[in-house]
């Protein structure tokens, strides 16, 4: 292996000069740069040299520590300085060009980091990366290592993370395959596949099935059912009343916030058809002369279709590929533009949005931007 200065490449949410790191990875060979070592995980560690301890109190993450300072603050308190300033309270007393503001903040700083290098280890220990560990730091603050080890699952709802990687923590942490906290995790991300696949709901039956298979587990479904109504009792997961389909009683489980869009979609389509009676804004004889005019005939459900659609008050056209929803969309925008209607166009996405535009020679944005939606402020 290289001896002396080594060149190491990989991912490190957080670099800092004089840093003392773990690091775990292979040797390899850039065409360009020679050997180098590619880690796959590292681990931040204290400084435990002079020249290491100077050049780190002298970084970014010590405000008002420059290098002089650091020089004289590790020459006062010798190679445990990091110990002392998190032990003792008064060690930094006496230095030269130390004022007693940046001391207390030094203090801070160094007790901060300390907690911070070893929740970072804790982390790596239990399997994330460098960049998860950064992402879980962020989202669940200095008492992660705390809330992980109560319950490895809330990692979860760290960006970039999910089920399979806490799964993975939580064995790491001893969990039992049928503990409660996993049932809970199981039937969440159940439904955020579902959600995935296009499904506001799961019916309780299924989601049960689901997770307990997820899990690869055969414990029965009463501790299943505990779990479910944890989670509703804590407003994560919304059981609605039981509906009928095809005969049967089906009780639908939503997360929370696709039950609220849901019943928001339909509370407003039934505001909409109460408005009272629609116009229609063409008819057979408007529809006959269009035919004629874009010289295409259309077959007898596209009639349908085009005529319905330009007499409800609301209205979903829907069909798989080749059945002429874009020939019925051009006709149902041309008819109503004829009947006096203003017409807005829109679609989910910028691309589908072109379409639509290209679709119907006319202008169509994305929902987003045709409502005015702020992103930021959610206005």
């Amino acid at each position: 292996f290289p001896s002396g200065r080594v060149t190491v490449v990989g991912r490190w949410a957080n670099p800092m000069e004089g840093a003392r790191v773990r690091i775990l990875g292979k040797w390899g060979r850039h065409p360009s740069h020679g050997n180098q070592f590619e880690f796959v995980a590292l681990q931040p560690m204290v400084p435990v040299d002079a020249p290491g301890l100077q050049r780190y109190l002298a970084s970014k993450a010590f405000p008002g520590v420059g290098k002089a300072l650091a020089e004289r603050i590790v020459g006062h308190l010798g190679t445990d300085t990091l110990q002392r300033i998190a032990e003792e309270e008064n060690c930094l007393v006496g230095i030269k060009g130390l004022k007693s503001g940046v001391a207390a903040t030094l203090r801070e700083a160094v007790i901060a980091q300390t907690a911070l290098h070893e929740t970072i280890a804790f982390l790596h220990g239990v399997g994330l990366g460098p960049v998860q560990a950064q992402a879980a730091l962020t989202r669940l603050g200095p008492g992660c290592e705390i809330r992980v080890r109560e319950d490895p699952y809330i990692l979860m709802g760290v960006p970039g993370l999910g089920f399979v990687l806490a799964d993975r923590v939580a064995k790491k942490l001893g969990l039992e395959d049928d503990d409660p906290r996993r049932l809970r995790a199981a039937l969440v991300h159940a439904l955020e596949r579902a959600a995935d696949d296009g499904h506001t709901f799961l019916a309780q039956a299924e989601l049960l099935e689901t997770a307990r298979s997820l899990l690869r587990v055969s414990t029965p479904n009463g501790p299943f059912e505990d779990a479910l109504a944890d989670l509703r009792r804590e407003q994560l997961l919304t059981v609605d009343d039981g509906v009928f389909s095809d005969g049967e009683s089906v009780v639908p489980v939503y997360l929370p916030h696709l039950h609220t869009s849901e019943v928001g979609v339909a509370r407003n389509i039934r505001r909409l058809l109460a408005e009272g009676p629609h116009t229609a804004l063409a008819n057979t004889e408007a529809l006959g002369a269009a035919e004629s005019e874009g010289k295409l005939e259309l077959h007898a459900g596209q009639r349908e279709a085009v005529l319905t659609l330009l007499s409800q008050p609301v209205a979903l056209l829907t069909g798989g590929p080749g059945v002429g929803k874009t020939t019925i969309i051009r006709f149902v925008a041309n008819l109503a533009e004829a009947g006096g209607a203003k017409i807005l166009l829109a679609s989910p996405t910028g691309r589908a949005a072109k379409r639509l535009s290209e679709t119907t020679g006319r202008p169509a944005s994305t929902i987003h931007r045709l409502l005015g939606f702020d992103s930021t402020e959610g206005g």
